[in-house]
Protein backbone atom coordinates (compact mmCIF):
# COMPACT_ATOMS: atom_id res chain seq x y z
CA UNK A 1 0.00 0.00 0.00
CA UNK A 2 1.21 3.45 -0.90
CA UNK A 3 1.96 5.80 1.87
CA UNK A 4 -0.18 8.91 1.83
CA UNK A 5 1.36 12.32 2.15
CA UNK A 6 0.50 14.16 5.27
CA UNK A 7 -0.51 17.19 3.33
CA UNK A 8 -2.46 15.40 0.82
CA UNK A 9 -6.10 14.54 0.79
CA UNK A 10 -7.41 12.62 3.83
CA UNK A 11 -8.41 13.58 7.40
CA UNK A 12 -6.84 16.85 8.76
CA UNK A 13 -7.06 18.69 12.13
CA UNK A 14 -9.28 21.76 11.76
CA UNK A 15 -7.02 24.62 12.82
CA UNK A 16 -9.82 27.25 13.03
CA UNK A 17 -11.78 25.17 15.45
CA UNK A 18 -8.70 24.66 17.52
CA UNK A 19 -8.15 28.38 17.81
CA UNK A 20 -11.77 28.99 18.76
CA UNK A 21 -11.56 26.26 21.34
CA UNK A 22 -8.49 27.81 22.88
CA UNK A 23 -10.16 31.18 23.00
CA UNK A 24 -13.20 29.68 24.69
CA UNK A 25 -11.00 27.89 27.20
CA UNK A 26 -9.18 31.15 27.99
CA UNK A 27 -12.40 33.05 28.42
CA UNK A 28 -13.77 30.33 30.70
CA UNK A 29 -10.58 30.47 32.71
CA UNK A 30 -10.90 34.20 33.19
CA UNK A 31 -14.55 33.88 34.11
CA UNK A 32 -13.84 31.07 36.53
CA UNK A 33 -11.02 33.04 38.14
CA UNK A 34 -13.21 36.08 38.54
CA UNK A 35 -16.01 34.01 39.99
CA UNK A 36 -13.61 32.39 42.44
CA UNK A 37 -12.34 35.76 43.56
CA UNK A 38 -15.87 36.99 44.07
CA UNK A 39 -16.84 33.85 45.94
CA UNK A 40 -13.81 33.74 48.19
CA UNK A 41 -13.16 37.48 48.71
CA UNK A 42 -16.20 39.69 48.45
CA UNK A 43 -18.64 37.10 49.83
CA UNK A 44 -16.57 36.89 53.04
CA UNK A 45 -17.24 40.52 53.96
CA UNK A 46 -14.25 42.15 52.23
CA UNK A 47 -14.85 45.47 50.60
CA UNK A 48 -14.31 46.08 47.00
CA UNK A 49 -11.66 48.65 46.13
CA UNK A 50 -14.32 51.14 45.16
CA UNK A 51 -16.25 50.62 48.39
CA UNK A 52 -13.07 50.90 50.47
CA UNK A 53 -12.02 54.13 48.84
CA UNK A 54 -15.46 55.65 49.29
CA UNK A 55 -15.90 54.68 52.99
CA UNK A 56 -12.36 55.29 54.22
CA UNK A 57 -12.05 58.76 52.76
CA UNK A 58 -12.90 61.22 55.61
CA UNK A 59 -13.31 64.11 53.23
CA UNK A 60 -15.87 62.41 51.03
CA UNK A 61 -19.16 64.27 50.99
CA UNK A 62 -22.03 62.39 52.62
CA UNK A 63 -24.73 60.92 50.50
CA UNK A 64 -28.26 62.20 50.36
CA UNK A 65 -29.26 59.71 53.03
CA UNK A 66 -26.48 60.94 55.33
CA UNK A 67 -27.29 64.65 54.89
CA UNK A 68 -30.94 64.17 55.59
CA UNK A 69 -32.01 66.20 58.64
CA UNK A 70 -33.03 64.10 61.62
CA UNK A 71 -36.65 64.06 62.54
CA UNK A 72 -37.76 66.70 65.05
CA UNK A 73 -37.67 65.27 68.56
CA UNK A 74 -40.15 66.44 71.19
CA UNK A 75 -38.76 69.11 73.52
CA UNK A 76 -38.10 67.87 77.05
CA UNK A 77 -40.60 68.90 79.67
CA UNK A 78 -39.75 71.60 82.23
CA UNK A 79 -39.34 69.04 84.96
CA UNK A 80 -36.89 67.04 82.81
CA UNK A 81 -34.85 69.98 81.51
CA UNK A 82 -34.46 71.79 84.80
CA UNK A 83 -32.25 70.25 87.43
CA UNK A 84 -33.84 70.21 90.90
CA UNK A 85 -30.54 71.49 92.27
CA UNK A 86 -30.39 74.57 90.02
CA UNK A 87 -29.79 77.70 92.15
CA UNK A 88 -32.66 80.10 92.63
CA UNK A 89 -32.22 83.54 91.15
CA UNK A 90 -34.56 85.23 93.61
CA UNK A 91 -33.48 86.65 96.96
CA UNK A 92 -33.09 84.08 99.74
CA UNK A 93 -36.03 83.88 102.08
CA UNK A 94 -33.85 83.28 105.07
CA UNK A 95 -30.84 85.22 106.31
CA UNK A 96 -27.59 83.19 106.51
CA UNK A 97 -27.10 81.78 109.97
CA UNK A 98 -23.27 82.12 109.84
CA UNK A 99 -23.38 85.95 109.87
CA UNK A 100 -22.53 87.09 113.41
CA UNK A 101 -24.81 90.16 113.27
CA UNK A 102 -27.79 88.51 111.54
CA UNK A 103 -29.92 88.27 114.70
CA UNK A 104 -28.22 90.87 116.87
CA UNK A 105 -30.37 93.33 118.80
CA UNK A 106 -27.72 95.48 120.47
CA UNK A 107 -25.41 97.52 118.28
CA UNK A 108 -22.90 100.33 118.73
CA UNK A 109 -25.72 102.89 118.61
CA UNK A 110 -26.94 101.60 121.96
CA UNK A 111 -23.85 103.05 123.64
CA UNK A 112 -23.53 106.66 124.70
CA UNK A 113 -20.83 108.71 122.96
CA UNK A 114 -18.11 110.87 124.52
CA UNK A 115 -19.70 114.00 123.06
CA UNK A 116 -22.93 113.22 124.94
CA UNK A 117 -21.23 113.29 128.35
CA UNK A 118 -21.21 116.58 130.30
CA UNK A 119 -18.08 118.69 130.34
CA UNK A 120 -16.31 118.59 133.71
CA UNK A 121 -14.72 121.88 134.81
CA UNK A 122 -10.99 121.47 135.35
CA UNK A 123 -10.72 118.25 133.30
CA UNK A 124 -9.94 117.48 129.68
CA UNK A 125 -12.71 116.33 127.36
CA UNK A 126 -14.10 112.84 127.71
CA UNK A 127 -12.64 110.21 125.40
CA UNK A 128 -13.49 106.59 124.89
CA UNK A 129 -10.74 104.21 125.97
CA UNK A 130 -10.07 100.52 125.67
CA UNK A 131 -12.08 98.65 128.28
CA UNK A 132 -10.19 97.49 131.34
CA UNK A 133 -10.84 94.44 133.43
CA UNK A 134 -12.73 96.36 136.05
CA UNK A 135 -16.38 96.16 137.15
CA UNK A 136 -18.87 98.53 135.57
CA UNK A 137 -20.13 99.36 139.06
CA UNK A 138 -17.71 99.54 141.96
CA UNK A 139 -20.35 97.84 144.14
CA UNK A 140 -20.77 94.84 141.83
CA UNK A 141 -21.05 91.47 143.51
CA UNK A 142 -20.03 89.57 140.36
CA UNK A 143 -19.18 90.17 136.72
CA UNK A 144 -22.16 91.26 134.66
CA UNK A 145 -21.84 88.23 132.41
CA UNK A 146 -22.86 86.11 135.42
CA UNK A 147 -26.35 87.59 135.01
CA UNK A 148 -26.61 85.58 131.78
CA UNK A 149 -27.65 88.28 129.31
CA UNK A 150 -28.38 87.12 125.79
CA UNK A 151 -26.37 90.11 124.48
CA UNK A 152 -24.26 92.84 126.04
CA UNK A 153 -22.37 95.87 124.75
CA UNK A 154 -20.19 98.10 126.89
CA UNK A 155 -17.95 101.17 126.77
CA UNK A 156 -15.53 103.04 129.02
CA UNK A 157 -14.61 106.74 129.02
CA UNK A 158 -12.05 108.81 130.90
CA UNK A 159 -11.26 112.47 131.46
CA UNK A 160 -7.68 113.37 132.42
CA UNK A 161 -6.22 116.22 134.39
CA UNK A 162 -5.24 119.01 131.97
CA UNK A 163 -1.77 118.52 130.48
CA UNK A 164 -1.37 115.08 132.11
CA UNK A 165 -2.58 111.54 131.81
CA UNK A 166 -3.73 111.44 135.44
CA UNK A 167 -7.27 110.21 135.80
CA UNK A 168 -9.77 112.84 136.83
CA UNK A 169 -13.07 111.26 135.81
CA UNK A 170 -14.37 107.90 134.63
CA UNK A 171 -17.60 106.58 133.09
CA UNK A 172 -18.52 102.93 132.51
CA UNK A 173 -21.63 101.82 130.61
CA UNK A 174 -23.13 98.39 129.90
CA UNK A 175 -26.34 97.61 128.01
CA UNK A 176 -27.75 94.10 128.46
CA UNK A 177 -30.49 92.35 126.49
CA UNK A 178 -32.11 89.35 128.19
CA UNK A 179 -34.02 86.48 126.62
CA UNK A 180 -37.31 87.50 128.24
CA UNK A 181 -38.88 90.16 130.45
CA UNK A 182 -39.05 87.93 133.52
CA UNK A 183 -35.30 87.24 133.50
CA UNK A 184 -34.53 90.91 132.90
CA UNK A 185 -36.69 91.89 135.87
CA UNK A 186 -35.08 89.28 138.13
CA UNK A 187 -31.55 90.37 137.22
CA UNK A 188 -32.50 94.02 137.72
CA UNK A 189 -33.37 93.09 141.30
CA UNK A 190 -29.95 91.44 141.62
CA UNK A 191 -28.30 94.69 140.53
CA UNK A 192 -30.46 96.66 142.94
CA UNK A 193 -29.30 94.42 145.76
CA UNK A 194 -25.71 95.18 144.83
CA UNK A 195 -26.40 98.91 144.95
CA UNK A 196 -27.89 98.57 148.41
CA UNK A 197 -25.35 96.22 150.01
CA UNK A 198 -22.27 97.05 147.87
CA UNK A 199 -20.50 93.68 148.08
CA UNK A 200 -17.76 95.07 145.81
CA UNK A 201 -16.18 91.66 145.33
CA UNK A 202 -14.49 92.73 142.08
CA UNK A 203 -13.27 96.22 143.03
CA UNK A 204 -9.49 96.44 143.33
CA UNK A 205 -9.28 99.40 145.69
CA UNK A 206 -6.74 98.31 148.24
CA UNK A 207 -7.54 97.70 151.88
CA UNK A 208 -10.77 99.72 152.09
CA UNK A 209 -13.77 98.64 149.99
CA UNK A 210 -16.18 101.14 148.50
CA UNK A 211 -18.77 102.47 150.91
CA UNK A 212 -22.30 103.68 150.17
CA UNK A 213 -22.72 107.30 151.16
CA UNK A 214 -26.26 107.58 149.78
CA UNK A 215 -28.39 104.43 149.57
CA UNK A 216 -30.11 103.46 146.36
CA UNK A 217 -33.29 105.36 145.67
CA UNK A 218 -35.70 105.55 142.74
CA UNK A 219 -34.99 108.23 140.16
CA UNK A 220 -36.83 109.39 137.06
CA UNK A 221 -34.98 109.12 133.76
CA UNK A 222 -36.33 112.01 131.70
CA UNK A 223 -34.23 111.11 128.64
CA UNK A 224 -35.63 107.59 128.42
CA UNK A 225 -38.81 106.32 126.78
CA UNK A 226 -41.66 108.72 127.38
CA UNK A 227 -44.02 106.14 128.83
CA UNK A 228 -45.32 106.57 132.40
CA UNK A 229 -44.13 103.82 134.74
CA UNK A 230 -42.66 101.93 131.76
CA UNK A 231 -39.25 101.79 133.38
CA UNK A 232 -37.65 102.02 136.77
CA UNK A 233 -34.25 103.32 137.76
CA UNK A 234 -32.21 103.57 140.94
CA UNK A 235 -29.05 105.44 141.82
CA UNK A 236 -26.65 105.30 144.72
CA UNK A 237 -23.53 107.28 145.63
CA UNK A 238 -20.35 105.41 146.51
CA UNK A 239 -17.07 106.62 147.93
CA UNK A 240 -14.20 104.73 146.31
CA UNK A 241 -11.02 104.99 148.36
CA UNK A 242 -7.82 105.19 146.31
CA UNK A 243 -4.19 104.67 147.30
CA UNK A 244 -4.76 104.19 151.00
CA UNK A 245 -7.47 106.84 150.96
CA UNK A 246 -5.09 109.62 149.99
CA UNK A 247 -7.84 110.44 147.53
CA UNK A 248 -11.23 109.09 146.56
CA UNK A 249 -13.61 108.94 143.65
CA UNK A 250 -17.25 109.79 144.20
CA UNK A 251 -19.20 107.40 142.00
CA UNK A 252 -22.86 107.67 141.05
CA UNK A 253 -24.22 104.27 140.09
CA UNK A 254 -27.41 104.10 138.01
CA UNK A 255 -29.40 101.10 136.79
CA UNK A 256 -32.51 101.23 134.58
CA UNK A 257 -34.88 98.52 133.37
CA UNK A 258 -37.40 98.44 130.54
CA UNK A 259 -38.84 95.29 128.97
CA UNK A 260 -36.01 92.81 128.53
CA UNK A 261 -33.35 95.57 128.50
CA UNK A 262 -31.19 96.70 131.43
CA UNK A 263 -28.72 99.62 131.35
CA UNK A 264 -25.94 100.02 133.92
CA UNK A 265 -24.00 103.30 134.33
CA UNK A 266 -21.31 104.47 136.70
CA UNK A 267 -20.13 108.09 136.72
CA UNK A 268 -17.13 108.99 138.89
CA UNK A 269 -15.04 112.11 139.50
CA UNK A 270 -11.96 112.50 141.67
CA UNK A 271 -12.44 114.70 144.70
CA UNK A 272 -9.03 116.27 144.06
CA UNK A 273 -9.87 117.34 140.54
CA UNK A 274 -13.44 118.53 140.34
CA UNK A 275 -15.68 121.25 141.64
CA UNK A 276 -19.27 121.30 142.82
CA UNK A 277 -22.06 120.17 140.58
CA UNK A 278 -21.09 116.51 140.23
CA UNK A 279 -24.60 115.29 141.11
CA UNK A 280 -26.09 117.23 138.20
CA UNK A 281 -23.39 115.98 135.83
CA UNK A 282 -23.88 112.40 137.01
CA UNK A 283 -27.62 112.70 136.39
CA UNK A 284 -27.01 114.09 132.90
CA UNK A 285 -24.54 111.34 132.05
CA UNK A 286 -26.86 108.64 133.40
CA UNK A 287 -29.81 109.90 131.38
CA UNK A 288 -27.69 110.12 128.23
CA UNK A 289 -26.52 106.52 128.69
CA UNK A 290 -30.01 105.19 129.43
CA UNK A 291 -31.49 107.14 126.52
CA UNK A 292 -28.91 105.65 124.13
CA UNK A 293 -29.34 102.15 125.52
CA UNK A 294 -33.11 102.25 125.06
CA UNK A 295 -33.47 104.44 121.96
CA UNK A 296 -35.29 101.72 120.02
CA UNK A 297 -38.07 101.64 122.63
CA UNK A 298 -39.16 105.16 121.66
Amino acid sequence: MEEQATDGPGPRIPRRRTVIALVVVAVLGVLLGTGYAVATGFDNGEKSPSDASSNDDPEQEPTDEQTEEPADEPEPSKSESESPEAPETSEPTEEPTDEPTANKVLIEDHLVTADSLPKVPGLAAWKRVDPQEIPTLSCQGDWLKSLDPAEMVSAEFSAAMPGTEDLGGQVNVAVMEFSDIELAGAQYQTLLGWLESCPATHSDVGSMPPSVTEPAKPVRITNGPDVADAHEAHRSVVNVCLDGCDGSMIEYETIAHLGNRVVVVSYAEGTWATSDGQAARAKEAGEAAVGAGMWDFH
